[in-house]
């Protein structure tokens, strides 16, 4: 669930929105939100044990995925994305 609205096959209509809305948005405003957000997912996985994460079924809201790959999908799937979206956008501003 990317987004409300939003299905899995319309990932890049939705990231094609994030991206207009963080061209308009401060480096700095943009960084401490990106650390907020990944402290705040460090936190909730810490805060569960191994049968929460990773029990198929234990959510039914999750369908065949497990908590824990929910939480890597919603995470460093996403922050590596940034980081190639990143470098590619610093290497065409050379």
């Amino acid at each position: 669930m990317p987004a409300k609205g939003y299905k899995w096959n319309q990932l890049k209509e939705y990231n094609a929105r994030l991206y207009a809305k963080g061209n308009q948005t401060p480096w700095s405003v943009l960084l401490a939100g990106f650390e907020t957000a990944c402290d705040k997912l460090r936190q909730f996985i810490a805060a569960q044990d191994e049968d929460t994460l990773y029990t198929s079924g234990a959510h039914a809201w999750t369908g065949k995925w497990t908590l824990g790959r929910y939480a890597e999908a919603s995470g460093p799937s996403h922050f590596r994305s940034a980081n190639t979206y990143i470098r590619k956008v610093l290497r065409n501003a050379k």
